[in-house]
């Protein structure tokens, strides 16, 4: 806005001396007495800023002035088309101002043609300039409102462009944030605003981890040290979840879960959870006051619901028999072990060596076989690959 108030003033520097010369009193008065204005109001609003005010009064006198101009140097040839500068003013309300209000001063500039078309025909006898002065001010007119209305539209498109730029990064970041709560798939549903977000799935796999003791190992620790001890434990697991396309369902206090065939279908699911949960027990532990961290693995498969529940701190979560006895192996397992569940093990006990631990007693569930997973079978990988 104060580019274009100083160009403006910039040119009246030039038309008013020429229309004093040519004995022009009241063409050369109606821009002086502007920049006179211009100049004061200017320095009462850096006292006291108030920039819609200050905005409207410049956007009126750009409107109304060019047209007494006009009308003062005899219509709209001998006033060498000056009334076009009050096109500035929806442009400059466009760029500096708000949409309503360009659409208003667009309405007052069709109303300034308007009158200037009516009054054409009352205006006084030609003025004392001669023809090669109304050349002169024609061209000077049509070229300082031009080289104006571009800039200002070129302001406008660059302003534009940083309000995208600024949205896209906005946009990035929350689908960012998004993607680390939620899988891909599920916001991909969330933008395209579907409602319920379940799915069924016939076959998954599905893991829990937890450090054992930790809750009694790290009571006299501070709380920076058992935070940073949990990241640093949850972190390497993300990894491994990464690697093998194994999906971070969540973390509950030392407790980790993770589901692989959901909410990407797998038909190996079952084999890159059991490497993974492999990795994870392979993996060095953080020490806390000395003592080795120590995990307690569960592992089960079977059929599952997966879907988002809540509506502000949503998150994505699975729900089944499975998923039940998963947990079930983690929590009754044995340190340093991972064990698995019946459907699990019709699974992975072609491809992975696996421990029978016998029928436990299994919560909600009764007496169950259950396994401890050790490890790849070796006789099955060296038969596949010759």
């Amino acid at each position: 806005m104060a580019v274009t108030l100083f160009v403006s003033l910039a040119a009246v520097l030039v038309w008013v001396p020429i229309y004093l010369f040519f004995d022009e009193w009241i063409p050369a008065a109606i821009p002086g007495g502007y920049a006179i204005f211009a100049l004061v109001s200017l320095r009462i609003h850096r006292s006291f800023p108030n920039y819609q005010v200050w905005r409207s009064v410049q956007f009126a006198l750009m409107i109304s002035l060019p047209l007494l101009m006009m009308l003062s140097l005899g219509g709209f040839v001998e006033g060498s088309a000056g009334v076009l500068w009050s096109l500035l003013t929806p442009l400059g309300a466009l760029v500096f101002g708000t949409r309503r209000e360009a659409i208003r001063w667009s309405a007052a500039f069709g109303g300034v043609l308007v009158a200037a078309g009516l009054l054409e025909s009352v205006v006084r006898a030609p003025n004392n300039l001669p023809q090669g002065v109304q050349n002169f001010f024609f061209v000077g007119n049509l070229g300082v409102i031009s080289a104006i209305a571009i800039w200002l539209l070129r302001h406008y498109v660059e302003q534009q462009r940083l309000t995208l730029g600024l949205l896209a990064d906005e946009r990035e970041k929350s689908e960012m944030l998004l993607l680390n709560v939620l899988p891909e798939g599920t916001v991909g549903q969330l933008k395209e605003g579907v409602d319920v977000i379940a799915d069924y799935y016939p076959s998954v796999s599905i893991l829990f981890a937890d450090v054992v003791g930790f809750t009694v190992m790290s009571a006299g620790a501070s709380p920076e040290k058992m935070v940073g001890v949990l990241n640093e434990i949850f972190s390497r697991f993300d990894e491994l979840s990464a690697k093998y396309g194994v999906e971070k369902i969540r973390t509950i206090g030392d407790g980790y879960m993770a589901i692989c065939g959901a909410p990407v279908e797998r038909s190996d699911h079952a084999e890159r959870l059991a490497q993974m949960a492999l990795d994870m027990a392979a993996s060095e532990m953080p020490h806390v006051d000395g003592q080795p961290c120590e995990l307690r693995i569960g592992i089960n498969s079977g059929e599952a619901v997966a879907g988002v529940v809540g509506t502000t701190k949503f998150h994505y979560d699975v729900w089944g028999d499975a998923v039940n006895v998963a947990a079930r192996m983690e929590s009754q397992g044995v340190p340093g072990r991972i064990q698995i569940g019946p459907g699990a093990y019709a699974l992975l006990k072609d491809s992975f060596a696996c421990e029978p631990r016998g029928a436990q007693e299994i919560k909600g569930k009764g007496l169950m076989e259950t396994w401890f997973l050790k490890g790849e079978n070796v006789t099955a990988t060296t038969s596949e690959l010759s």
